[in-house]
């Protein structure tokens, strides 16, 4: 049991470290893609 335990681990570890690789990476997307939102509400909004 405890040597198929380390086996596995590794691999239920590998999603965690991609998860926490993937998500600043997801978040920095998001916030770029809400800001480029924003401006072309703003722009459509007010225009001069």
């Amino acid at each position: 049991m405890k040597v198929s335990y380390r086996n596995y681990k590794p691999l239920l570890l590998f999603p965690f470290f991609v998860y926490i690789k993937c998500l600043p990476l997801f978040l920095y997307y998001k916030s770029k893609q809400r800001i480029f939102q924003l401006l072309i509400f703003y722009h459509t909004r007010y225009r001069y």
